[in-house]
């Protein structure tokens, strides 16, 4: 037997598979295919239809893993952006938290401040309406101490003269005061006519003043500013007689 017909008779081993190097290469997770590959002699016998079939199964597992990873990046980075976006989220939530709390602390304390405030204010309007008057009755009091003494000096003295211009310099005094006051005693003279705003009439009489002359005052009127302080009280003319 030559040489020839021993090579003849021994069976061809294909040294390579170009699709599952492929594959082997590319697949990440290294999956096992239950599909048979054998370099006996059967499959030399297999048709080219065979091995279409087989690279296109191994391309359409590749490029569905390859679709999947793409799919899981997609899909880890989608992922990532919503856990920044619920941080984001978080953190403002925390930070309005804190302005809730800061709002409430102030609204608080305004609202002591306020309290504060109006409980002042009632008692200071309280102390203006009860010593209003503090300063007009403290001049007041020297009045008080000038009739006192005039009345002390009536019990040692005759001199009735002494005692009136004593008398008549406290009047002027206490007139001066009420005048710095606002205070003054309202005008009259021969022609002045009655005028319910500032005269209270108390009688009329027959004159030969015409009807609503004032022609006598009984009590004198005070006018505070531009505020009647007290009517006058009058008796007016009912005209003449015929």
């Amino acid at each position: 037997m030559d040489e020839n017909n021993i090579n003849q008779q021994k069976p061809l081993r294909r040294t390579s598979n170009k699709i599952k190097d492929i594959y082997d290469a590319y697949v990440k997770n290294d999956k096992v295919k239950n599909i048979p590959i054998s370099d006996s002699d059967t499959n030399n016998h297999k048709s080219e239809s065979s091995d279409s079939n087989l690279e296109q199964s191994y391309n359409d597992d590749f490029r569905n893993d390859v679709l999947n990873e793409q799919v899981i990046l997609e899909m880890h980075s989608k992922i990532e952006q919503l856990e920044n976006t619920i941080n984001e989220n978080n953190n403002q939530i925390q930070k309005l938290n804190n302005d809730i709390i800061e709002l409430k602390e102030l609204s608080l304390r305004k609202t002591a401040e306020l309290e504060n405030f109006r409980k002042r204010s009632i008692k200071e309007k309280s102390d203006i309406i009860e010593y209003a008057n503090e300063k007009l009755l403290t001049d007041f009091v020297e009045i008080l101490d000038d009739l006192r003494n005039a009345l002390n000096s009536t019990t040692n003295t005759s001199d009735v003269d002494s005692v009136l211009q004593g008398i008549e310099m406290i009047y002027n005094k206490s007139k001066k005061l009420f005048l710095d006051a606002g205070v003054q005693e309202m005008e009259f003279n021969p022609d002045t006519q009655f005028d319910v705003n500032f005269h209270e009439a108390m009688m009329m009489t027959n004159s030969d003043k015409p009807e609503g002359t004032v022609i006598q005052v009984i009590q004198q009127g005070y006018t505070l500013k531009d505020k009647v302080l007290r009517h006058a009280k009058v008796i007016t003319s009912s005209g003449t007689i015929n």
